[in-house]
């Protein structure tokens, strides 16, 4: 908020504040494709099927996709 008095100190500090709370405004998390998310679990699982992977491997794997 800018306040109109006579003193440029004022608007400068309201400024200031203004721009520090869009600073610190949370990021927009981007959206997730869900069909993206699902090829990439089902390729895990099979790298661990056919034994690339051991258990622990997808395991840390598949929490990394989900936690993206």
């Amino acid at each position: 908020m800018v306040a109109l008095v006579g003193n440029d100190h004022v608007w400068v500090a309201a400024r200031q504040q203004s721009r520090c709370a869009q600073q610190t405004a949370a990021p927009v998390a981007p959206e997730r494709d869900t069909a993206t998310l699902i090829a990439q679990l089902k390729e895990l699982g099979h790298l661990r099927d056919v034994g690339v992977l051991s258990a622990a491997e997808f395991d840390v794997q598949k929490a990394h996709v989900l936690h993206r």
